[in-house]
Formats: C-alpha cells, sequence, structure tokens
C-alpha cells in the first residue's frame, strides 16, 4: 500500500479503467467477431498472403511461373552486381561475425527488406555486427507491440559470474545424464561447423573474455530418436537482462488453415473470385482462363525447414561472456567451456532475434514472389496449386539459397509437395480440397508414441515424477492441435503425479482411469474437418455458474447473426450438487462453470453440427 501511494504521489503512473458494454452493444459487437480459422490473425502479413493467392488465381499458372523465374534471374543478376562490395562488408566484420555471417548476402537482404518496407531499423546492423544476446533488444515494428523491461540491469551478470562459474561445475557433475553425447556435440561444433569455440578450461575462457564471464550449462532433450541440445540461459540470469518492445506473433496452423479456407472458397462457380479479408474489405476478380475450377482449388502442401536455424546468425562478440557454453567432459572428468559464435536455442533474446529474419524471409517470398507460405520459427508451410508446385518448390528453395541461408535437406525434411503434408506437427490432407474439404490430425507417429508411453505406465502401475510431466506436454500438444479441451483429467492427473520428480510413484486410480480412457479415445479420433463452404459466422455461446449459499445455478446464452438469441437458465439439482460435494468438497464453483457448456453442446447440437463457434 505504501508504494502504491508513493507511486501516485509521484504522478508518475498510468491507470486503465473499465467501463462495462451496454448489454445490447456488447452483443452487437460479439455478432461482428470472426472466428481465427476464418481471418487468421489481422496483420499486414495476412494480408499479404492473400493478395498472393488473388494473384495465382486471376494472373493465372503461366505468368506466376514467368514472374517467379524473373524474379530469380534478378537476384542472382543483383547479388553478382554486389560482390565486390559485399566482400567490403564481409572484411569490415568482427572475425566470429565473419565466420557465420560469410556466407549470407547481407547486402541484397537489406535492399530486399527496403522493396518490401520491412520495419526493423537495427536489423542492418545486426546483420553486420552480430545480434544482441542480452539487454535490451532492438525494435521491429513487424510485430505488435509490447514493452517487457528486463528484470535484472546486464551490469549484475558481473556479480553473479564468479558465483556462476563455480556453481555450473558443480551442477554438471551431478547431471552427467548424456553428457558424452553433450561433449561430442560442442566438439563438433567448435570443430568444422565453427558456431562455438573451444573446448577451454575456465582460466583459459578468463585469460580471453577477462573474468566476468557467465557460464551456460547445456543439457540434452530427447526427443524419440532424436536429441536436442538445449543452452539454459535462464539459469545464470542472462535471460533476465532481456527486455524488448515487440512481441511474436507466428502464422503457425491456424493461419495455414485460415489461407486454405479463403483460397477454397474465393473460386466460385461462375469463375469469379472473391477474397474476405481479416479487416472485412473485399478484392474481386475473375479466375483466369488457364485455370478450371478444380484445377484453382486442387491444393497440395509441403514444408520447408531451415538447418540449425538459430546457428545460421552470429551473436554480439562484445556479448560473447554471456554465451559460455559449459558441458562435462567425461574423459577427463572435467567440465569444458566453449564460446558461443552464434544465438543458441535457450536464449530469450535468440529467439526475438531469429524471428525478426524469419519474418522477413516470409515477406520476401510472399509479396514478390507470390509464394503462399507462413512461418513458425524455422518451419515454412507451402500451399500451392498442384498446376504450379514445381516452381514454387523451386523458388522458394532458390530464393533462400541466394540469400545464404542452409536448408534441411535430409530425405524425412525435404519432401515435395503433396496432397498429405505434416506441418508443425500435424497432418493436413488435402485430397479433398477440390470439394472445398481439408483434414486435420495428429500425426500419427505423435499419436503412436504417446499410446506407447501411456500403455507402458498402465502395464508398470507407476511412473516417475519428470516422465509424467514430459508425457502432459506430448498430450497437451496433441489436445491443442486436435482434440480441443478434451483430456482435462488426464493432464491434472498428470500433473499431480508430476509433483513426484524422480521418484517412482503409482498411478492414482483417477489418473489410471483418465489414462485407459486416453488409450481408447486417441485411435479412434477422427480428424477435424475443415469446410471451405460452410456458413462463415460463428455461433456465439455464452455460458456462465454460479455457486451461492441458497442455491447452485447454470445458464448460457446463443447468439448468431440473423438468428434470434436463445438461453437457458436452471437451479442444479440438490441431489447432483450433493454428489459433487461428496467427491470433491463443498466449493463446486469448477463444475458449474462446466456443466453449461455440456448443456449447450447437447441442447443445440444441431445448430453448432459443422459450424465454427466462439465460447
Amino acid at each position: 500500500m505504501a508504494e502504491d501511494l508513493a507511486l501516485i504521489a509521484s504522478g508518475h503512473f498510468s491507470a486503465k479503467i473499465g467501463i462495462p458494454w451496454e448489454v445490447s452493444k456488447f452483443a452487437e459487437l460479439a455478432l461482428h467477431l470472426d472466428h481465427p480459422f476464418l481471418s487468421g490473425g489481422a496483420g499486414a502479413d495476412m494480408r499479404d498472403k492473400l493478395d498472393a493467392v488473388f494473384n495465382i488465381l486471376t494472373l493465372g499458372p503461366s505468368r506466376i511461373k514467368k514472374s517467379r523465374e524473373e524474379l530469380l534471374q534478378k537476384l542472382r543478376r543483383r547479388k553478382e552486381e554486389l560482390r565486390a562490395e559485399q566482400q567490403q562488408v564481409y572484411s569490415h566484420m568482427h572475425e566470429d561475425v565473419r565466420r557465420i555471417m560469410g556466407s549470407k548476402a547481407t547486402l541484397l537482404i537489406e535492399e530486399l527488406a527496403r522493396e518490401v518496407g520491412y520495419q526493423d531499423e537495427g536489423l542492418a546492423s545486426e546483420l553486420r555486427e552480430g545480434f544482441h544476446i542480452i539487454g535490451i533488444l532492438s525494435d521491429c515494428r513487424e510485430f505488435p507491440h509490447e514493452q517487457v523491461d528486463p528484470t535484472m540491469e546486464v551490469e549484475g551478470l558481473r556479480t553473479v559470474s564468479k558465483w556462476a562459474q563455480h556453481a555450473v561445475v558443480g551442477q554438471l557433475r551431478k547431471n552427467q545424464k548424456l553428457a558424452s553425447h553433450i561433449m561430442e556435440k560442442c566438439k563438433s561444433e567448435a570443430g568444422q561447423a565453427g558456431t562455438l569455440k573451444g573446448p577451454f578450461t575456465r582460466e583459459e575462457v578468463t585469460a580471453i573474455l577477462g573474468p566476468h564471464w557467465v557460464p551456460i550449462p547445456r543439457f540434452g532433450l530427447e526427443q524419440g530418436a532424436k536429441i536436442r541440445m538445449i543452452d539454459d540461459a535462464s539459469l545464470y540470469l542472462q535471460n533476465a537482462t532481456v527486455g524488448r518492445s515487440f512481441k511474436l506473433t507466428l502464422g503457425g496452423l491456424d493461419q495455414l488453415l485460415a489461407i486454405a479456407k479463403v483460397w477454397l472458397s474465393a473460386v466460385t462457380e461462375d469463375r469469379k473470385v472473391r477474397i474476405r479479408y481479416p479487416d472485412g474489405s473485399w478484392r474481386e476478380g475473375v479466375l483466369h482462363e488457364e485455370w478450371s475450377i478444380d484445377q484453382a482449388r486442387k491444393l497440395l502442401g509441403r514444408l520447408l525447414d531451415l538447418a540449425d536455424a538459430y546457428k545460421q546468425l552470429a551473436s554480439r562478440p562484445e556479448e560473447a561472456y554471456a554465451a559460455v557454453v559449459a558441458a562435462f567432459d567425461e574423459e577427463v572428468g572435467e567440465v569444458r567451456f566453449f564460446i558461443a559464435r552464434t544465438l543458441l536455442f535457450g536464449e530469450t533474446a535468440a529467439v526475438y532475434g531469429f524471428n525478426r529474419v524469419a519474418r522477413l524471409l516470409e515477406k520476401i517470398a510472399v509479396r514478390l514472389a507470390n509464394l503462399v507460405c507462413t512461418n513458425y520459427f524455422d518451419d515454412y508451410a507451402q500451399l500451392e496449386a498442384e498446376e504450379l508446385a514445381a516452381s514454387a518448390e523451386e523458388c522458394m528453395k532458390e530464393l533462400f539459397k541466394l540469400l545464404g541461408f542452409r536448408l534441411a535437406e535430409t530425405e524425412s525434411k525435404d519432401k515435395p509437395f503433396s496432397e498429405v503434408f505434416d506441418p508443425l506437427g500435424v497432418r493436413v490432407d488435402l485430397t479433398e480440397s477440390t470439394r472445398g474439404v481439408v483434414k486435420v490430425a495428429p500425426k500419427p507417429s505423435r499419436v503412436e508414441k504417446v499410446l506407447e508411453e501411456v500403455r507402458g505406465a498402465l502395464s508398470q502401475g507407476s511412473m516417475r515424477g519428470y516422465e509424467a510431466s514430459g508425457l502432459a506436454q506430448k498430450i497437451r500438444f496433441l489436445r491443442e492441435t486436435h482434440f480441443g479441451r478434451c483430456g482435462a483429467r488426464v493432464l491434472n492427473g498428470l500433473a499431480d503425479h508430476s509433483k513426484a520428480a524422480g521418484a517412482v510413484s503409482v498411478l492414482a486410480p483417477r489418473l489410471k482411469k483418465g489414462m485407459e480412457w486416453l488409450v481408447s479415445y486417441l485411435p479412434a479420433a477422427p480428424a477435424r474437418q475443415l469446410r471451405a463452404w460452410s456458413n462463415e459466422s460463428p455461433v456465439l455461446i455464452f455460458t456462465d455458474g454460479a455457486n451461492e449459499p441458497e442455491a447452485v445455478t447454470v445458464g448460457a446464452v446463443l447468439l448468431e447473426r440473423g438468428a434470434p438469441p436463445e438461453y437457458f437458465g436452471e437451479k442444479v439439482p440438490d441431489e447432483l450438487v450433493s454428489a459433487w460435494r461428496q467427491a470433491g468438497g463443498f466449493q463446486v464453483i469448477g463444475q458449474a462453470e462446466l456443466l453449461p457448456v455440456q448443456i449447450s453442446a447437447r441442447v443445440w447440437s444441431a445448430r453448432l453440427a459443422g459450424r465454427f463457434s466462439i465460447w
């Protein structure tokens, strides 16, 4: 209270006051909401992608192919014209930055950023000088504003440095899981790849960087047959020094499906092209004569993946003291250190620095080449009409390579366009796209891995706490991308079980029952269907429950454009309330909030079938 009064007295504060809407005005505004699948986000990036769809449909395949070929020819010529000047830029780079960025066409990237109007004033200098990994990050106005201040000043790292150098040795000695693999990976990165320098002893690092360097312990995260390296920049507070003025909004699955829906619904039977933008505006044209209606709707997809994404961008050499990777070397029985030349997976700043570049690459591809893609970190999911698939794949790959970015080219990563593809951990099925249907389901391999873990735990009747935590993450992903809110009971049970940490604990009856349900449900869960020609106005349902001394009550209201509202309100029977309280205590507000959701789904099932809804 005293702090609040002092703040008010200073006059340096802001206050936000919420004024409730009138009921009728609130309902009017709510009825104009779009479902996320219909809008895909209201940013300029979505408008660019819908413009690309419009151009493909109205300009025709021949002109699109030619424009992409001409763009690549233009970029090759310009890259050659800039060769001498680019060499001058390389020569002025710090040697560690040049080791990483010497393959990047930074001048061409800067020119293209200006051409597409990329709003990031600090990007050019960071491409040349390395990206900041601590402190206040450069602003990027391509993303929405969000002010997040650091919780610690950069100077605070000097205070913790000596303690951290000592503490990391004890930590890594205690936790030697995957130590040999981690050390092998570190040495590999310090070898031909050159993303790390080392290995060094503590004294050698001090001789290079001075006494106030701060380590980053590296650990391995097992992901099936793969082990991902995580550099924990939170433990010794490097991440606490990071402040930013923007938040990341990435395309992801929702935007990809929104684009597919718009594309399929844009082409009408009378060969008109009508595209509705997130702001409510429309763009209209005529389907080009080279397209048949079915050809225009025959969609394919593929995924382009950057190789070692973060390690393709250099970090700031003067901040290397805050990026000293630590790993245990079993051969000598000591902790060894490596100085990072690049962004690291585990640094907060790396997430923001990398995505500034990733968004620029997406914008160049979409605006200049009419390539329909959405990026999510280092993954670029592409959609294309079958007739243009070869053109889109060749152009996207060549564009990235011209700019100096390495692509994942293994057989499992570099797959051609297909009716069925697996972006972002899910399976998108476009086999019925000519009928306006897109299906979404989990990747079968993900489902099988979850089922294998669940069956194993059920057969043993127990599991370790950290195993429960890991399983919960996998189930949560399936839940969010496929079967919605189902599975909450399993997740709650796993959360309770995870408190056992490394100890083996017997499965609670409630968790066991939930896991048995999961084993029966997951294999049978149908793919979600997105129908391009479904009614575009979502059904809105507002639910509420109350736990008052005199009664427990529930209710709901359904709103829909062009239809009168419907509602219900009821007192929950005393015998049901008594059953709730016998099972979980006197406070039953949770049950009271959930019951009207279940009632609404049953009472209005006919209204909701095949429709988008917002709850």
